[in-house]
C-alpha cells in the first residue's frame, strides 16, 4: 500500500480483553481483511514465519495473539475477490475452462510501536516485510543507545585525537539480530553504521566523516588485505565504517587549512620578434641594361 506521507505513528483502539477495534488503513468495501506477526525463522523456506491474529466476537476487530511484543513486526492483508454475477461469460458457457479471477490485494506493513492505555500503537505503512523489519531493528537499536549511561561517550580514534577505538573502550549494547538493512545513526562524538554482511559497526564519528572524504575504489585497495570478503560492492558508508575501525592513516578533519602561500609571479611573455629588413647590396654599378 503507498501511502505519499511516509511512515508515521497510527493509533488504534484497544479493547480491555485485548481486541484491536481498527486498522491503520482502509480495506476496500468486500475485502476479507487478515494479520499476521511475523518473524524471522531460519527454518522456514521463506526466512520468515508468522502467527495469524483471530478475529474477534460478531466479526469485529483482530484478537491480539498471546505473544507479542515491541518491535513485531505486523502485516495487514485485504483480499477483494471480484464477483462474477450470475450470468456466465461466454467462453464459460462454451465448456472452455477458465483461470480464477485474479483478487485485489492491499498490504499494510509496520511495526508495534507502543502499547498505551486503550491504544495500539503502530508504525507505518513500510513498502515490505523487510523493510518494516529493518524500521523496527531501527527504533529497537535507538531506544538501546539512548539508555547508555552519561559521561561514557568514547573518545576519538585515529582521525586527529588521542584515545583508543570504543570497542576497546567499553562494550557497546546493540540488538541481537544482525541488522536487515544499512543505515547510518549518529551519537554525537560516535557513530552506528548497520550492514547486513558486517553487522553493528560503532565507529568514532570524526573517522567516519574522514573516511567519507576517500573515494571507494582507494579504501577497497586499502581494506582487502585486512578484511576478506570485500569486493567492491559494499555501501560507500560501509567503507568508511570498516576504514574508520582498520585504516590508521585517515586524514584529520579538524587540522587547519594550510593559508595559500605567495604566488609566483609568471615570466613576462617575450615580445614578437620584428623581421628584419634585407641587407643592402649597394647602388647598381651596371646601370640598367
Amino acid at each position: 500500500m503507498t501511502d505519499l506521507a511516509g511512515p508515521r505513528l497510527k493509533v488504534a483502539r484497544l479493547h480491555p480483553s485485548g481486541l484491536l477495534l481498527d486498522f491503520p488503513f482502509a480495506p476496500p468495501p468486500g475485502s476479507a481483511v487478515y494479520v499476521a506477526t511475523f518473524w524471522p525463522e531460519p527454518a522456514a523456506p521463506s526466512g520468515w514465519s508468522f502467527a495469524q491474529w483471530q478475529r474477534g466476537p460478531h466479526h469485529r476487530g483482530v484478537q491480539l495473539p498471546q505473544i507479542a511484543d515491541l518491535g513485531d513486526v505486523v502485516g495487514f492483508r485485504a483480499v477483494t475477490r471480484p464477483q462474477l454475477g450470475n450470468v456466465p461469460p461466454p467462453a464459460v458457457r462454451s465448456g472452455v475452462p477458465q483461470p480464477p479471477p485474479a483478487a485485489n490485494v492491499v498490504e499494510w506493513w509496520g511495526y508495534l510501536h507502543a502499547v498505551e492505555r486503550g491504544a495500539l500503537v503502530l508504525h507505518g505503512p513500510h513498502p515490505s516485510l523487510p523493510a518494516a523489519y529493518a524500521a523496527a531493528q531501527h527504533a529497537l537499536a535507538a531506544q538501546v543507545w539512548a539508555g547508555e549511561p552519561a559521561g561514557t561517550t568514547p573518545r576519538g580514534g585515529p582521525a586527529g585525537s588521542l584515545g583508543v577505538h570504543p570497542s576497546r573502550e567499553r562494550a557497546w549494547r546493540e540488538p541481537a539480530q544482525p541488522p536487515a538493512a544499512v543505515s547510518l545513526t549518529w551519537h554525537g562524538d560516535t557513530a552506528t553504521v548497520s550492514d547486513p554482511r558486517f553487522g553493528w559497526l560503532h565507529v568514532p564519528a570524526d573517522d567516519l566523516a574522514a573516511a567519507l572524504t576517500r573515494r571507494s575504489d582507494e579504501l577497497v585497495r586499502a581494506l582487502q588485505p585486512l578484511i576478506r570478503g570485500i569486493d567492491g560492492t559494499e555501501p560507500p558508508v560501509t567503507l568508511a565504517a570498516l576504514a574508520a575501525l582498520h585504516l590508521p592513516d585517515l586524514p584529520n578533519i579538524h587540522a587547519p587549512t594550510p593559508p595559500p602561500g605567495p604566488s609566483t609571479p609568471e615570466p613576462p611573455a617575450p615580445e614578437p620578434s620584428t623581421p628584419e629588413p634585407p641587407a643592402s647590396t649597394g647602388p647598381d654599378l651596371d646601370g640598367p641594361s
